[in-house]
């Protein structure tokens, strides 16, 4: 049974985000599992023990709630589907990445507001984005929940693990989707299309998918995805993260946490800790923006 982590802070953005996650997931067996991370605030109160009972009570209170709200959202299928709630008393941050290294989650399902200016201090979708333990599908509060019929793979068809093309596909079939990989031309990043050869042998491991392709020029990386979800009507954007450097982070050289930053539509992040390091510094050290 796949497991589809929901942090929630009980805000608009973080409930948008949980309705997306139950349009997306909820047609498979699947556990929600429903987290409210309230802080460290606590431990400067001069009764901590009263004030943490308290919080504690308002938290399960409102994660209960919301659990009955998610069940009588899911549909009445013999599927199995269940929900489940955690609370613990530490910043938001922390307590996913904990939860990810106990538990094996297929999804982390972020809400955004896409506020602020500074991508180097980031947001939490921007770390977990960095840190690469799961697959990261980000939320911005515009988009309300829809169906998922075109999906956009912003591809430079560098190699990718198998997990991480497991875990696009099935999302992708399970939809009944169309899957358009996309390549940008630009200065900043590939300046020629790998050879029809290779397109098509990466394609073949997409084979029982309904897929196209799409080849645009543009002066930059993320302006020509931008440029290409403006023209096209696009559900999800998918892209690839593998670690980055702190470099990478000042330098703002990787598309991925930017468009994590601010997305214009639903973003899904594939974590892929199978690819070769070797390729990336390299790339890194030259300057690229990287996907």
């Amino acid at each position: 049974m796949k497991k589809i982590l929901l942090p929630t802070d009980f805000s608009e953005t973080s409930k948008n985000a949980i309705r997306c996650a139950l349009r997306y997931f909820s047609n498979t067996p699947v556990e929600f599992v429903l987290l409210n991370a309230f802080g460290t605030s606590l431990t400067v109160a001069s009764d901590v023990v009263a004030v943490y009972a308290s919080l504690l009570e308002q938290v399960e209170t409102n994660l209960l709630e919301l659990e009955n709200e998610i069940k009588q959202r899911l549909p009445s299928t013999k599927e199995k589907r269940r929900v489940r709630t955690i609370a613990v008393p530490t910043d938001p941050e922390t307590a996913i990445k904990r939860l990810i290294q106990m538990e094996r989650f297929g999804w982390v399902v972020i809400g955004t507001t896409g506020s602020g200016n500074a991508i180097t201090v980031g947001s939490l979708a921007t770390a977990l984005v960095r840190a690469n333990l799961c697959n990261v599908l980000v939320i911005p509060f515009s988009e309300p929940p829809g169906p998922l019929s075109n999906v956009v793979f912003a591809t430079d068809y560098q190699p990718i693990g198998e997990s991480a093309r497991k875990v696009l596909s099935e999302l992708v079939s399970q939809h009944q989707a169309e899957l358009t990989f996309l390549t940008i031309l630009a200065d900043d990043t590939l300046t020629s299309a790998p050879s029809k050869a290779v397109r098509d042998a990466y394609r073949a491991q997409f084979a029982d998918l309904n897929s196209n392709e799409a080849i645009e020029s543009h002066v930059g990386l993320r302006v020509g995805i931008e440029d290409f979800i403006d023209s096209h009507y696009v559900d999800l954007l998918v892209t690839v993260c593998h670690h980055r450097s702190l470099l990478d982070v000042l330098l703002n050289r990787s598309l991925t946490r930017q468009l994590a930053y601010k997305p214009m539509i639903p973003l899904a992040v594939l974590a892929d800790k199978e690819r070769s390091s070797e390729d990336i510094i390299e790339r890194s050290l030259k300057g690229e923006v990287l996907l």
